[in-house]
């Protein structure tokens, strides 16, 4: 019986993440997350440890979890690694324990200092720290540490955009994941859209990010390697908006927002104004698999489910994330 750990098991990734692995009957699912699996529940097959991985009482708790499973990992999947701390921290717990690491990154690491060509891919260098904000920041020192690893067989996904259920949707200032953008569009407001809407970029769907990691699992064409997620379809920005329109059956109003203007105001999500279109050929090349989930399909997963949050929007935990101090620098050549 294969054993797995999903650091982060309850969110918009691990959900379908474990659904993809309980589908397999050889594999035993263990998750942690902060509450438990609701609206649905995790069937009994999978065993829930419920602790914020940065309590006391977690080392504790992993040392209990590897003895249980006879310290054979065949992999541990963190979806919730934020930096180098979180990094070291899941390698230093399972080090000895663990076939396979695979952690979610981002593809927004990449140097954008000077303007690169479409789409990007993974020979592109990272950025350096202290260019294009706190959340970049924590996931290029993510990076950078467990590229110093070499006693282990780990694997860096670089997804952007992900888009299905249980995520907001938005993808451009002002409305980058707007908790109000259905309401919105169903009342005929105007959407103020950076550039108005004119920027092109990739997008992933929740289940294609769960496939991708059932493929990689002790792949050794994968060991200490990075891979873009993204579905290559080229996606414009207006087009996403329209898109959501059309499933609300509304026409969408847009009134241009210049790049200047996001730029100068800082209000959050400048990065998001900048293309963001990835190559995943070395994906398509090492596995055999790309995502191909439609943008409609996304959207409308996103709408069926869509979150409810009755907190202020820099509360919402991806705002949280991708607004992280300090502000990102606006690239010499936009």
């Amino acid at each position: 019986m294969k054993n797995v750990l999903i650091i982060g098991g309850t969110g918009i990734l691990g959900r379908p993440l474990v659904a993809q692995f309980i589908k397999n009957d050889e594999c035993i699912v263990y998750s942690i997350s902060l509450e438990r699996a609701q609206n649905p529940s995790f069937p009994s097959v999978v065993e829930e440890i419920i602790i914020d991985r940065y309590s006391d009482g977690y080392k504790s708790v992993i040392i209990s979890l590897n003895e249980k499973i006879n310290h054979k990992w065949d992999a541990v999947i963190d979806l919730i690694s934020y930096d180098d701390v979180s990094a070291e921290q899941t390698y230093r717990l399972f080090k000895d324990h663990a076939r396979h690491f695979i952690v979610i990154s981002t593809a927004l690491v990449y140097d954008r200092s000077e303007e690169i060509g479409n789409p990007i891919s993974e020979i592109t260098p990272l950025a350096s720290t202290g260019q294009f904000g706190g959340y970049i920041d924590g996931k290029i020192k993510l990076e950078n540490f467990w590229n110093t690893i070499s006693d282990a067989n780990w694997t860096l996904l670089r997804p952007y955009h992900i888009l299905g259920k249980g995520s907001l949707l938005g993808c451009l200032p002002y409305h980058n994941r707007d908790p109000k953008i259905l309401e919105k569009i169903n009342n005929n407001e105007t959407l103020y859209l950076a550039n108005a809407g004119n920027v092109n970029f990739n997008y992933i769907h929740p289940l294609d990010v769960a496939i991708v990691i059932y493929k990689i699992i002790n792949n050794p064409k994968s060991f200490r390697e990075a891979y873009n997620l993204a579905n290559p379809e080229i996606i414009n920005g207006f087009k996403y908006y329209e898109e959501i329109g059309k499933q609300l059956n509304k026409n969408i109003k847009v009134e241009n927002i210049t790049l200047s203007n996001i730029w100068s105001e800082m209000r959050g999500w400048e990065m998001t104004t900048l293309p963001h279109v990835y190559s995943v050929e070395k994906l398509r090349k090492d596995l055999d698999f790309v995502p191909n989930i439609p943008l409609a399909q996304a959207i409308k997963d996103s709408i069926s489910n869509y979150p409810q949050y009755n907190i202020p929007i820099e509360q919402i935990p991806v705002h949280a994330h991708m607004n992280k101090l300090p502000k990102p620098k606006k690239p010499d050549w936009l």
